[in-house]
């Protein structure tokens, strides 16, 4: 549990062990760095950091502006700078594109159902 709340407060986390997703949410610290074991580091940082600026206005992920609502293993594995612009209310423009969506076994309007193979 300690794991996942350091992660949250970097602003992203891990969906579900192994999946190398992590969800994007909200920072709870205005800058942070963390050493990755290969040694590269990940650099957040924040823009307009408040208690009461808890939305996501935009988001760079090494300088580019990114819009997913979602992070790779792949994007941040030799390091990243990710920087959140924040603001009191949500951007309803921001990560809400189909490409914005995190990966899901399900397709769009379809819930895929578990259940025994007949």
């Amino acid at each position: 549990m300690s794991a996942w709340y350091i992660f949250n407060c970097m602003g992203f986390y891990p969906t579900a062990p192994s999946s190398n997703i992590y969800s994007i949410g909200s920072p709870g610290l205005e800058a942070v760095e963390m050493t990755l074991g290969n040694g590269k580091k990940i650099s957040v940082t924040t823009e307009n950091y408040t208690p009461e600026n808890v939305y996501i206005q935009e988001m760079y992920l090494n300088r580019n502006r990114y819009n997913k609502t979602y992070l790779t293993y792949e994007d941040i594995r030799n390091g990243a700078d990710i920087k959140f612009v924040l603001g009191s209310q949500p951007n309803t423009s921001w990560g809400v594109s189909d490409e914005s969506v995190a990966p899901s076994l399900s397709n769009p309007h379809q819930t895929l159902l578990y259940g025994k193979n007949r």
